[in-house]
């Protein structure tokens, strides 16, 4: 089993890159637990709702509810914690724990090389680029392995297809 997470700041293109690559691999994937909650919720939320979008997102990663060789990822619980420290100053340390249990091959950190996409949900139009350091940096504070796109969906799905093949083939 291959899990690939795609991540990343607030409209850099993460959730159309991951269905576009599930469908050209056709391989399952897990869509953003958030998104679907805030929505029931009217885009309103307390600190402690995060601890509850974690773990929701991190059982529908597990173990349990993945089938097949590959299984693709929109957005994994880095989300969560640079959420909690941008907008909370802080992180719920049972989030950090599970940040450490997730079970993630590959990370595609997407540039926010795209055109802003406004949405209720989004509140950071012009500090994507600061924003997308910042995953940079916790990307590297955990050692995880990941790779950067940029470019077209196109572009960008050739490259996450390009270092699938060359990781895991």
């Amino acid at each position: 089993m291959i899990r690939i997470a795609f991540t990343g700041p607030e409209s850099s293109g993460k959730s159309s890159l991951c269905e576009f690559a599930a469908k050209r691999l056709q391989a399952p994937h897990c869509s953003e637990y958030a998104r679907s909650f805030l929505d029931q919720q009217d885009g309103k939320y307390q600190q402690a709702d995060l601890l509850h979008l974690a773990k929701e997102q991190f059982r529908r990663i597990s173990d349990d509810n993945v089938k097949g060789d590959l299984f693709l990822i929109d957005t994994e619980l880095l989300v969560i914690k640079i959420w909690s420290l941008e907008i909370y100053g802080n992180c719920d340390p049972e989030i950090l724990k599970l940040i450490e249990k997730q079970q993630i091959d590959l990370y595609v950190l997407c540039t926010p090389d795209i055109p802003w996409e406004p949405d209720p949900l989004r509140v950071n139009p012009s500090d994507r680029m600061r924003l997308f350091e910042r995953y940079k940096e916790e990307l590297e504070f955990y050692q995880f392995p990941y790779i950067i796109v940029s470019g077209s969906m196109e572009d960008r799905f050739q490259q996450v297809h390009t270092e699938i093949q060359k990781r895991f083939h």
